[in-house]
């Protein structure tokens, strides 16, 4: 059985791996630091909430 500070470093560490891929693409696909913020932030966000 996982220990509740194990699950929540696999959380953390999950979701700082997909913010990562998900900047990279951003920045490949618009070559644009402000959209790429707004679209990384973004989703770090929704995903927090949602």
């Amino acid at each position: 059985m996982e220990s509740k500070k194990r699950t929540i470093i696999k959380a953390m560490t999950y979701r700082g791996l997909v913010t990562a891929i998900l900047a990279i693409l951003s920045w490949i696909f618009t070559s644009n630091a402000d959209q790429t913020t707004a679209i990384t932030s973004a989703y770090a966000i929704l995903a927090t909430v949602g």
